[in-house]
């Protein structure tokens, strides 16, 4: 998913053959123009203030996907955003970024922590520590807070001191949960918790405090969520969120025991179909979340908690499945669709549980096997969304305007970055672009995009898949 902060921009889109997350440092080198000065050769200054950054996975624990922060890129010179730098990593995480390091997990089982300021103009950066998570970090995203990140892997829950180095040593880890086969989900961390999802069918929650000098940390408590969890878990107000492959949202308190056992639901939210990669945004007292039939639904946080299913407020109806989450800013819920369309619902439609439509959407953003698996990102007016593009083979990064003046409902596109070809689409024109990625055989993070894997860790053809990192 993309990632947005004042001086950072940070995104994946997919391809076979290479990996890579953008890194779009402003401040660091010339851009063609300002948020003050929309002319051309115009440079837009570093920020004043530093931001706040975009420490977990959809920002923030409540995966709101909005930064409040932002001022830099706006609507009038989001086109104009420009390589700064690139580093070696791997698979399909997207990056955090928070008090001016990018964290961002690697194939061989690392994670690399960077300097967002680390270079201009295109160059290599290299990481001011890296620490090993024990085996492959394949879908998950760091989480950053209280000093601590954290991040899964094909092993473990690992946690790491955030300033353990600054000479590119390895770290050692504060502490290890022993949660089991993480492959899809990433960790949430609020209210001195840390939660996670597992391969296990389980949602385990550990107390960030829960060890020190390398220690292994065992579950405050865990949920049987059923089959592998393809969904990252959702904190807000004490309350732990998560969305199951049984299509049922679960909502859990966040201190219900201490002892390692099980907990049950305070309540349920049923859609009847799979809820993959499509992990929960809590705003304002509503829970969001989508399902593969199409539809993005709405409950209210409050519901019950004696276990019961809870009706929902209203569902969204989009063109196709929905594998990623959504993003919730100003009135509006943004999702993307599996037919390439990004859409915007109201977050008042409807209190009935009846079917919203939306009050915009894109056009398509490529045709054939390509989708939309990607969360959308919200900052100052614009929104960013990853697509695949046509057949997956032209992967892009896209903004729209967040308040837009659709036309015959549909919106039009800011700015898009190229796929794999050499022109971008900026302004309704057509020009050169200021950033390609090039095929490679080596996993790379690149200022620009992100590329994930065409095989898997042993070697074996992964084949063409979505970036299903939305969860």
């Amino acid at each position: 998913m993309p990632v947005v902060t004042s001086n950072l921009r940070p995104w994946r889109t997919s391809s076979a053959g290479a990996v890579a997350v953008a890194a779009i440092l402003l401040g660091a080198l010339p851009l063609a123009v300002t948020a003050q000065d929309p002319s051309p050769g115009a440079s837009i200054p570093p920020p004043a203030a530093a931001p706040d950054g975009w420490p977990q996975f959809l920002h923030d624990a409540a995966h709101t996907g909005v930064s409040t922060t932002e001022t830099t890129l706006s609507p009038k010179n989001v086109q104009r955003l420009a390589l700064a730098w690139w580093a070696a990593s791997g698979f399909n995480g997207s990056p955090s970024v928070a008090d001016g390091v990018v964290y961002v997990g690697a194939g061989d089982g690392t994670l690399n922590a960077y300097l967002t300021d680390c270079g201009a103009g295109g160059v290599e950066c290299a990481p001011i520590w890296h620490g090993s998570a024990g085996w492959i970090v394949d879908w998950s995203t760091p989480a950053v807070a209280d000093g601590l990140v954290t991040i899964g892997s094909g092993g473990d829950l690992t946690a790491w001191d955030v300033g353990c180095a600054a000479d590119g040593a390895e770290c050692t880890p504060r502490w290890t949960g022993s949660s089991g086969d993480i492959g899809y989900s990433s960790p949430a961390m609020a209210d001195g918790l840390v939660a996670i999802g597992g391969n296990d069918g389980r949602l385990a929650v550990y107390a960030q405090d829960c060890a020190a000098d390398g220690g292994r940390c065992t579950p405050l408590w865990v949920a049987e969520i059923g089959q592998e969890v393809h969904t990252s878990p959702a904190i807000a107000d004490g309350i732990v969120y998560i969305g199951g492959q049984d299509g049922r949202l679960t909502a859990y308190p966040g201190r219900c025991r201490d002892d390692g056992g099980v907990c049950t639901p305070l309540w349920v939210g049923e859609t009847g179909s799979v809820l993959e990669n499509a992990s929960p945004v809590v705003v304002d007292g509503v829970v969001y979340a989508g399902a593969q039939n199409g539809y993005l639904y709405a409950w209210p946080v409050g519901c019950a908690t004696d276990g019961s299913t809870c009706d929902p407020l209203w569902r969204g109806r989009t063109g196709a499945r929905i594998q990623a989450a959504a993003a919730v800013s100003d009135g509006l819920v943004y999702i993307g669709s599996g037919d390439q369309r990004l859409y915007a619902f109201p977050v008042d439609c409807r209190e009935d549980g009846g079917v919203c439509q939306p009050a915009w959407r894109t056009p398509r953003m490529g045709r054939g096997r390509g989708q939309i698996a990607s969360s959308p990102a919200v900052a100052n007016g614009v929104v960013y969304i990853g697509a695949q593009g046509t057949d997956q083979e032209d992967g892009r990064l896209w903004a729209f305007p967040a308040r837009c003046e659709p036309v015959d409902g549909l919106c039009q596109a800011l700015w898009r970055s190229h796929g794999r070809h050499r022109e971008c689409l900026a302004g309704g024109r057509r020009r050169p672009c200021l950033h390609r990625l090039e095929r490679r055989p080596a996993a790379r993070v690149r200022a620009g995009w992100r590329r994930h894997a065409g095989t898997r860790g042993d070697g074996t053809d992964r084949g063409a898949h979505p970036d299903r990192h939305g969860r």
